[in-house]
């Protein structure tokens, strides 16, 4: 599984007995495969609970839900990276970056916009 997850063994570990190890430290490729490997989806891993659509949005609709919001409240995209602590206009620019975040990076993300970052996790 250590293997499946991207990491090493020791840190394989602290995966199993932390649960705040998996939203931070994994990014959601490394999720991804990680729950590919042991046949459960990045909902259920995460939140225990397998709520909603079968397929999840990916992050170009995360990206106009970005953009939206940025229109609506005329922030500009690098104050909005500054206040979720995230690198927005990197999101905006690549929306396949996405998949580098980790999960706690992408529920920061999605704080201020409404949705649910459970939504966009990968299967």
């Amino acid at each position: 599984m250590a293997s499946a997850a991207g990491t090493n063994i020791p840190s394989y570990y602290d995966l199993e007995s932390y649960s705040q190890e998996l939203e931070e430290t994994l990014s959601l490729s490394e999720l991804a495969r990680l729950c590919g490997a042991l046949r459960v989806s990045s909902r259920w891993l995460i939140s225990g609970t397998d709520w909603g659509s079968d397929v999840p949005l990916d992050a170009h609709v995360l990206t106009e839900v970005v953009r939206q919001h940025l229109e609506r409240t005329g922030e500009d995209r690098e104050a909005y990276g500054d206040r979720v602590g995230w690198e927005g206009s990197r999101l905006l620019e690549s929306p396949d970056s996405l998949m580098g975040w980790s999960v706690e990076g992408l529920r920061h993300m999605c704080g201020p916009l409404g949705p649910d970052y459970l939504i966009f996790l990968p299967s």
